[in-house]
């Protein structure tokens, strides 16, 4: 941990906007968070959930945030946040909540509106064999840091049990609103896959149990802000 935190400035978050949009600058670092993303998940659909399921660039393309953690050029995680307005039938009727119940959808309708899904949440196969070192953890802090940035009502997500996910979560905040949902894809119940579905209010101030894993996550978190303020004075 004391070598990490020697060299915070070799750890760059990226959150991309507009995927179709990014200057080369920021290029190589989007087609690398791209190609994580699809390994990571093409291993879970056919691996560990037994799905023979596709995998398409839309589902990167059409999110309204696409969140990078790296090392250098390195990616340590992936992050999905996607918009939604719940004023609207459209959003309703998305796929991501084919197999959510039913009163949960009509307590958003009613009450929250505008919401940011959290989804795909990866570490990539080379930080996860990192068992020294919680990145989950650190990564997941970050995301909440810019999630705080926003205007949403809430941030919701289904957390795959299979992988313990649902435990990160907690851990960092997320408040439950039903256990043990049964996962389904293409139409299919996914066998032994369970999610809890949770939520976090905007604006929850929170720290990091262990403090030099808190201070990494500082110091990634001010270098961000420093590079998105350069961005703007230099467009």
């Amino acid at each position: 941990m004391n070598k990490l935190l020697r060299f915070p400035s070799q750890y760059k978050l990226k959150i991309f906007s507009n995927v179709h949009q990014v200057s080369e600058q920021d290029r190589p670092y989007l087609e690398c968070a791209y190609q994580a993303w699809r390994e990571a998940w093409l291993d879970v659909f056919h691996n560990k959930m037994g799905l023979n399921a596709s995998l398409y660039s839309n589902d990167f393309s059409r999110q309204t945030y696409v969140m990078a953690l790296f090392e250098k050029r390195e990616c340590i995680g992936v992050a999905f946040m996607r918009e939604v307005d719940f004023r609207s039938k459209i959003a309703v009727d998305d796929s991501y909540f084919r197999f959510w119940p039913e009163d949960i959808l009509e307590e958003l309708r009613i009450k929250h509106q505008k919401v940011m899904i959290a989804s795909n949440f990866t570490i990539t196969q080379a930080y996860r064999r990192n068992r020294s070192f919680e990145w989950k953890t650190l990564f997941f802090a970050l995301y909440k840091d810019f999630y705080n940035t926003l205007d949403a009502h809430l941030m919701i997500t289904a957390a795959r049990k299979l992988r313990a996910n649902e435990k990160l979560c907690y851990d960092v905040g997320g408040i439950c609103w039903t256990r043990d949902v049964p996962y389904k894809s293409e139409g299919a119940q996914a066998t032994e896959e369970l999610t809890d579905i949770l939520f976090w209010r905007p604006h929850i101030e929170f720290s990091l149990l262990n403090p030099q894993l808190q201070k990494l996550r500082e110091e990634i978190w001010r270098n961000f802000q420093r590079e998105k303020q350069y961005e703007l004075l230099s467009a």
